[in-house]
């Protein structure tokens, strides 16, 4: 985009809960959310200063103030979501796991400006940059863990008057259809249209027991060594970010192509699966990870990873030379849940191991129907959005999501740096988008 600094005149602060809400409540991190302790969910929602009554948007104030973002409806906002402002401890005795102790000690907030135009970062939008400036992108939790947000949210005001808010979202509170209704009830209570209240605990199921023999190893997950009080993924290469739309009609005949159970999600899954296997050679994945949230609606519910893990492999010869039916009909069909046996397998492993989810395998994250154009600043819509990953495995992560406009779909590529350039050839044999 020309520019290698988005913004400049940060400024950082910390908003509490309007009211003592989680003050001495402490509980217990699960394996379930311990298994995503590297991961965290970095999401970027553009909002166009758009004048209605004169049809101007270059018009330079903003449509939001700073004073209307950080007001009482805010602070009512992590009064029901004071889970989110709690701070993690290390457990006090060895094997024991970590707790989260609910203090409302608060999310942290970034104010920023760009003197770049909203237009100018959605001409042709660099999701590496984009991500690296307008979301902290750096936030781990740790070293100091009794000190570290579990979520930081930034806000830039570009020169056109647009508005960028980025989310940065530590995963072990929850997955990233948690973190979608997270920022819909921002909105929701930025107009008002809310007071705090108490959110129910989600349905928990009896776990399926795995039996009395030796614990397996998920394929799902990756094994790395204790990351101590710094809970940051060991990064063997550098990753870069790629993201391409589909129109209605490009997701439409893709779904006719390939017939059968597969859908948009396992279809879109089944052609990247087969451009990186291109790309990668002799070095092709086999196995990959799929990622699908157990239920959609997540408003009125305390954030939680209600994520399902799976694993399918491909027996074939040779992943580059299949059929994209044949795959997205094995993403559609054929994986296996690994989810009880990737928590029990944490559980059992505390303090001598930590792991990877995503990225272990190349891994697909299926966000084809996560609300997250819902999230409305003064009654509008985002008029671009998007979800990536920080701190993944370097087999690289893939996430579907929706597009900005009706039944389009955005596709986010996250591969070693060196792999995206031969990603970006092998996938325009499918679709001219570069």
């Amino acid at each position: 985009m020309g520019s290698s600094s988005l913004v400049d005149g940060v400024k950082v602060s910390t908003v509490v809960p309007g009211r003592v809400s989680g003050q001495g409540k402490v509980t217990e991190l699960k394996g379930r959310d311990l298994a995503m302790k590297l991961h965290y969910i970095r999401a970027l929602y553009f909002f166009e200063n758009y004048d209605h009554n004169n049809n101007n948007n270059n018009n330079n104030d903003s449509f939001v103030s700073v004073g209307e973002l950080k007001s009482r409806h805010m602070f009512e906002w992590l009064e029901t979501y004071f889970m989110t402002c709690g701070r993690v401890r290390a457990p006090i005795e060895e094997g024991a796991p970590p707790v989260m102790k609910f203090n409302d000690a608060g999310i942290r907030v970034v104010e920023a400006e760009s003197p770049n135009t909203l237009d100018h970062c959605l001409s042709e939008p660099d999701l590496d940059l984009l991500t690296s400036q307008l979301i902290p992108s750096t936030h781990v939790l740790g070293p100091d863990l009794p000190f570290s947000p579990l979520v930081f949210l930034q806000m830039t005001w570009f020169s056109c008057g647009g508005v960028a808010v980025g989310l940065s979202w530590a995963h072990l509170i929850g997955d990233a259809f948690a973190a979608s209704t997270f920022m819909n009830m921002l909105g929701k209570y930025l107009q008002g249209q809310l007071q705090p209240k108490v959110l129910s605990l989600p349905n928990s199921e009896k776990p399926v027991q795995s039996g009395s023999g030796p614990l397996q190893h998920p394929l799902s997950v990756k094994r790395v060594e204790p990351v101590g009080d710094c809970w940051m993924a060991p990064m063997n290469q550098q990753m870069s970010i790629y993201s391409f739309r589909l129109t209605e009609e490009q997701v439409g005949e893709l779904e006719v192509s390939v017939k059968g159970a597969a859908k948009g999600f396992e279809a879109i899954s089944g052609v990247v699966w087969k451009c990186i296997a291109k790309t990668r050679k002799e070095k092709e994945p086999k196995v990959v990870t799929v990622c699908r949230p157990k239920t959609v609606d997540r408003e009125g519910v305390v954030p939680y990873n209600g994520q399902v893990i799976t694993t399918v492999k491909a027996e074939c010869g040779n992943v580059a030379t299949v059929d994209v039916a044949e795959l997205a009909g094995l993403i559609a069909e054929k994986t296996e849940d690994e989810s009880e046996m990737v928590a029990e397998k944490v559980e059992a492993e505390l303090g001598s191991s930590d792991f990877l989810v995503y990225g272990s395998n190349l891994t697909f994250i299926d966000m084809e129907e996560a609300p997250i154009y819902g999230f409305e600043l003064k009654g509008r819509h985002p008029v671009f959005a998007a979800y990536t990953v920080g701190g993944t495995g370097d087999e690289g992560v893939v996430v579907v999501q929706p597009g900005p406009t009706h039944a389009s779909k955005l596709v986010i590529v996250m591969l070693p740096q060196f792999e995206i350039e031969q990603f970006k050839l092998q996938i325009n044999n499918y679709w001219p988008i570069l």
